[in-house]
């Protein structure tokens, strides 16, 4: 019947070939040549480099071909020579010359610079394994590099006890284990061909990632690079958004690959000098954030009569005559609170709640002292492996920044664009130290040096804490100075009713503002505020409603390491660098707290200004006020958190960075404001929380400011004229805070900081997956940001006014969706044309026969099994069943099936978008007099839009494809614009993109069975002067029996299979018969 010759099945096959036309500024190029397809289009760029051109000038043709060959395949080896150094391994006069490359003894690395398939005519598979799947050493990650330095079997050996290896790096390569020693290289490998393609395909040389105006040089040779790293970043993350582990993937890179791939992907050998070598730092999802900070600092000063130098004045006369500055009796008093908060919900969290889908990472889950998995982040994590000394790393820690270069990121690709090593003042680490209380199973080895960028101080605690579980908060902070059952106590400064000298039962503790931690497991909620006054919104945190599954965690800080020595010491930003050097000779008063004897006549923070270690002024802690942007501080983790901590081979790399503002008081008694040490100031006691500033952009189009992800940026100037209102405390700012629960800007908590039943837009989505992408244009969703930037470049499309297709005039501003993924919708001549990649990229289709699998018993090994040893062992049958060629689709229950329910265009859009012109108002078919067809713009290769036979009909590479943009062209086509608030599209790219990236498995732009009709006439041809029209300098004229009413034509039909593989030779009957699969003659 006629509905079922319209049925889809899955005989509609599709070779996985890119069906590809190289763009017209590159097809007619001389040195380009007749080329149609990537590996040419590689080959004419390496060929136009100088370099290049003087290193095989002298060839002769075949042989300059051969030497093209060789340089898109191979990379000198550690002596820098090609072949084996000082040979002439080929025999033709010359030693270490490029055609020895790869010969047998030579340390020459195989790197093909696209992927093996590309240079076998299909396409890269953006699945392709790193392993066999398995957690072959225990460590509860599977497929970390680790496991292809060892003897990877392809199957345990339940299955089979015949040991078949995996070939990593697919080199030919595999065996015991050491028998492939770069086999750890695979990921490197893959991010190398995504990083050479995507320059490929690129025709704007720079592009300004980081939107200041220039296109930077970040290795420091003169020539801007700014597109290179950047690019190079997104191809390591891709890798490290597919894998399963939680390692930043390094990858060593060449800026330019075009004149020879001249790095060998490993750290610590001779090409890290050379002058096109690079590295980037794969990201990984953040996973902890800091979400609130509170840092402020007690002078702690009175006036006296006894102190020294300059004894003898009279309390009385202050503000009247006398003296007029200060004096320093006790020790000033600092806090430094952080909210850490982890926000993925795994299926390990807590049972009622929505897990984020993705398994939590073992790395940061797993106790590695016994193997057990926790239900959160484990703060005090430390690596599974030891260094030289035996010992472990912590995995976490904070770095703190202070002086003219603090807002620098310390992950910048270059040192010349990171902070000075001098201005990192401290590292807070979350474990104790093993070099201090070595009994500790769980103490680690800090890392210490200036220069190696770990800080003058290093500060660690003594004390454990529980997982950080998904949606739980933990504070860590200062220990403070007073100590009682287990509860550490920082005060804020002292009550109304404190009287000193009569020891500490008289300074009223029980009424003073404070903050406590408490390090109790048992305990539901282990950080408190009390007497505090707090507004609207927040409030002193209690027991009542709090979810006992996911308490409050609170880690006090109170040690620290300075110099070689390690002492107690609460945690503090603002105290000089070491502490106060009179704390050694401070000894407890009438009162219980550390005094001085004499006291000091000038404030010990006027004494300590700047400081003395590093020269950075400390004007913030002698002004009555708060100070905004006192110091940055960076939350870190290490790249590879199972291995020890190395400068070089496994750095801390930074995952979030908020700045800090500091509240400078005197909390013991009032202080003259005429002192000539204090520099006049307004007071803003308030936290600062994540998603402060966001909520300035609130209601815009209709989108909630609630963005979780985005990081906070400097606060906002400080008010003048704001008015203590807590008469309770000697200093009567109430502290605004909600440490420990949803900050303020996220919705609106009970007065006790409880939560409510009120729920508010969820925040959007940092899509990481973790996993095998779904489709190739899944790619989509990977962030170009290293990360240390990628909080600050994530956005979402809150105003709904971004055309993504608009190309700027000097193609430096951002007009992205979502500004931490690339733009794949920017398209013509001189621009990024990214989606061009997406030609040569697919994920294999799962379907049955798809595939050859060979035996891995067969081809595990041996000569001329290259390339196919396990777990590479299949060859395309180059018949991928189920994909529609969305260009034929003329019934709209063909179409409905193929949305299944998602949303994007209608029928009637897409027949219009695939007409090419006009409007069809709902009609299949609309003629144009003045077109050629009904199907003008139909599904094609990217740089076929001007191979038309009109101008008008020419078109963008983004127009030929899956991404062209609507009728109106100003959004995706093919785009899921949901927008309920579970699902919002502006909001979520993962919404936004979900239809469009389902399609690239189910559509092809490719008939492959269609019929052919034929039909051949007889014409007269006339000699005439050759010209464009006619250049081969002959016309047609009239038809043969035209004049005599007795024309001739032949007609036959043919039905053919393109998807079975076919080729023509004189003679010979390659499979001509099998692809031809149904002939006519009619006439």
């Amino acid at each position: 019947s006629e509905a079922n010759r319209r049925a889809v099945t899955t005989e509609s096959y599709d070779p996985p070939v890119p069906s590809v036309q190289i763009p017209d500024n590159l097809r007619n190029s001389v040195v380009y040549g007749d080329g149609g397809h990537a590996v040419q289009l590689l080959r004419a760029k390496m060929a136009q480099d100088p370099s290049v051109q003087a290193l095989v000038g002298g060839y002769s043709i075949v042989l300059r071909e051969y030497a093209l060959n060789l340089l898109m395949s191979w990379s000198k080896g550690a002596d820098g020579a090609w072949g084996v150094q000082g040979m002439d391994d080929d025999g033709n006069g010359v030693t270490d010359d490029l055609l020895e490359a790869g010969f047998a003894g030579s340390d020459d690395t195989r790197s093909p610079l696209l992927d093996l398939g590309i240079f076998d005519g299909q396409k890269m598979d953006v699945n392709r394994p790193f392993g066999n799947g398995l957690d072959d050493n225990g460590d509860a990650v599977v497929d970390n590099f680790v496991e292809s330095t060892g003897a990877e079997r392809l199957w345990p050996n339940i299955f089979n006890a015949t040991p078949v290896f995996v070939d990593h790096d697919n080199d030919g390569i595999s065996g015991p284990a050491l028998a492939d020693g770069d086999a750890f290289l695979a990921r490197y490998h893959y991010a190398r061909q995504l990083y050479v393609l995507t320059l490929l395909m690129n025709e704007r040389p720079g592009i300004d990632f980081n939107v200041n105006g220039s296109i930077e040089d970040y290795n420091g040779d003169g020539v801007a690079d700014e597109t290179q790293y950047n690019l190079a970043q997104w191809a390591v993350n891709a890798v490290d958004f597919r894998d399963v582990d939680a390692i930043m993937t390094p990858f060593e890179f060449d800026i330019n690959p075009f004149n020879g791939w001249d790095v060998d992907g490993i750290i610590g050998t001779a090409d890290d000098a050379h002058a096109d070598r690079a590295i980037v730092w794969g990201c990984e999802r953040p996973e902890l954030l800091i979400s609130e900070s509170i840092v402020f600092h007690d002078r702690r000063t009175e006036d006296l009569d006894d102190e020294q130098p300059n004894g003898g004045q009279q309390a009385a006369l202050i503000g009247q005559m006398g003296e007029m500055d200060n004096d320093q009796r006790l020790l000033p008093r600092s806090g430094a609170f952080f909210e850490i908060y982890n926000p993925w919900f795994n299926p390990t969290s807590d049972p009622n709640a929505p897990a984020s889908g993705s398994w939590a990472p073992a790395e940061f889950y797993r106790n590695v002292t016994n193997g057990v998995f926790t239900n959160g982040v484990r703060l005090n994590q430390t690596t599974l492996n030891t260094n030289s000394n035996g010992n472990r790393s912590p995995v976490f820690r904070l770095i703190v920044v202070r002086g003219n270069q603090q807002h620098q990121d310390p992950d910048a690709f270059e040192d010349s664009f990171k902070p000075a090593a001098d201005q990192i003042e401290r590292a807070i680490y979350f474990t104790d130290n093993v070099l201090v209380n070595n009994g500790n199973a769980l103490a680690a080895e800090l890392p210490t040096g200036v220069a190696a960028r770990n800080g003058h101080e290093q500060f660690f605690t003594t004390f454990g804490s529980n997982p950080l579980l998904g949606g739980q908060y933990a504070v860590i902070g200062s220990s403070g100075h007073h100590q009682n059952n287990n509860t550490y106590t920082t005060f804020i400064g002292r009550s109304t009713g404190a009287q000193g000298g009569g020891g500490q039962g008289q300074l009223d503790y029980a009424n003073t503002r404070r903050i406590e931690l408490t390090p109790d497991p048992n305990v539901v909620v282990q950080a408190r505020i009390h007497n505090n006054i707090n507004p609207g919104g927040h409030g002193d945190k209690t027991n009542t409603g709090i979810n006992a599954a996911i308490p409050v965690i609170g880690l006090p800080i109170n040690q620290h390491t300075y110099g070689g020595n390690t002492s107690a010491l609460s945690l503090t930003l603002t105290e000089p660098i070491g502490g106060y050097s009179q704390r050694a000779g401070a000894a407890n008063g009438v009162d219980g707290e550390l005094e001085l004897n004499p006291p000091l006549d000038t404030p010990l923070d006027a004494s300590y200004n700047p400081d003395p270690v590093t020269g950075v002024g400390r004007d913030a802690l002698m002004t009555q006020g708060t100070t905004i942007d006192f110091a940055v501080v960076h939350l870190q983790r290490l790249a590879n958190p199972l291995q020890p901590y190395h400068g070089t081979n496994n750095p801390y790399r930074t995952i979030d960075t908020p700045s800090v503002d500091v509240t400078a008081f005197n909390g013991v008694e009032n202080e003259n404001a005429a002192d000539p040490t204090l520099i006049a100031g307004d007071y803003r006691f308030d936290a600062h929380q994540r998603g402060d500033a966001n909520v300035l952009a609130a209601g815009a189009m209709g989108q909630p400011s609630r963005n979780l992800w985005t990081s906070e940026p400097v606060s906002a100037n400080v008010a003048a004229g704001a008015m203590g209102n807590d008469n309770n405390q000697i200093f009567a700012h109430s502290l605004t805070t909600t440490l420990g629960y949803l900050n303020t800007t996220y919705g609106t908590p009970r007065a006790d900081g409880t939560p409510n039943d009120a729920t508010g837009h969820p925040f959007p989505w940092l899509q990481w997956n973790n996993r095998p992408f779904v489709s190739s244009l899944e790619l989509m969703q990977v962030p170009y940001s290293k990360s240390s930037r990628l909080l600050f470049d994530y956005t979402f499309d809150r105003n709904g006014g971004v055309n993504p297709y608009n190309v700027p005039a000097n193609g430096d501003v951002a007009h992205t969706e979502y500004n931490h993924l690339l733009n794949f919708f920017e398209s013509g001549d001189n621009t990024a044309n990214f989606q061009r990649i997406f030609d040569y990229l697919h994920s294999p289709s799962a379907y049955s026969g798809a595939y050859t699998y060979l035996n891995p018993l067969m081809f595990g090994s041996g000569f001329g099994t290259d390339e196919l040893h396990p777990p590479f062992n299949r060859v395309s049958n180059f018949r991928d069943p189920g994909k529609i060629n969305i260009n034929t689709i003329f019934d709209p229950a063909v179409y409905a099936g193929l949305m299944n329910g998602h949303l994007g265009p209608s029928y009637t859009n897409w027949i219009d978008s695939r007409r090419g012109y006009g409007g069809a108002g709902g009609s299949l078919i609309s003629f144009n007099a003045n077109m050629p067809s009904l199907f003008s713009n139909p599904i094609r290769p990217a740089g076929s839009g001007d191979i038309v036979p009109l101008p008008g009909l020419e078109r963008s590479d983004v127009e030929l494809s899956l991404l062209r943009n609507n009728q109106a062209g100003t959004q995706a086509l093919i785009a899921s614009n949901y927008t309920d608030q579970a699902r919002n599209a502006r909001r979520n790219s993962s919404f936004k993109y979900q239809s469009l990236q389902r399609m690239d498995n189910l559509v092809t732009g490719r008939s492959n069975v269609f019929g052919i009709w034929v039909t051949m006439g007889y014409f007269e041809v006339a000699a005439t002067p050759p010209s464009s029209v006619n250049p081969a300098g002959y016309q047609l004229g009239q038809e043969v029996g035209a004049d005599r009413g007795d024309i001739r034509r032949h007609r036959a039909f043919y039905m053919i299979d393109r998807s079975i593989p076919a080729a023509f030779e004189p003679g010979e009957n390659h499979n001509v018969d099998k692809t031809i699969i149904l002939r006519r003659i009619i006439d």
